[in-house]
């Protein structure tokens, strides 16, 4: 995945007339990585990960509540 510096290099190189291929091999990506990019005419938006617990951690949570019958 390209970062904003990455596609503005790659929209400056392709302004001043470099193939798509020299473009890739100067980045290190393939062309139609290249293609996307300038297809999209912007860096690629912002992901934000959700985060979310692990598989076991609602097992975990689980065990720990103990139901009020058994404090008796």
């Amino acid at each position: 995945m390209i970062n904003r510096e990455d596609y503005l290099m790659i929209k400056q190189a392709r302004e001043k007339g470099c193939y798509l291929e020299d473009i890739a091999c100067q980045r290190g990506c393939s062309v139609s990585t290249v293609k996307r990019a300038l297809k999209r005419q912007g860096p690629p938006p912002k992901r934000r990960p959700g985060i979310r617990p692990s598989k076991l951690a609602r097992i975990f949570h689980e065990k720990r509540q103990v139901p009020p019958n058994h404090l008796i």
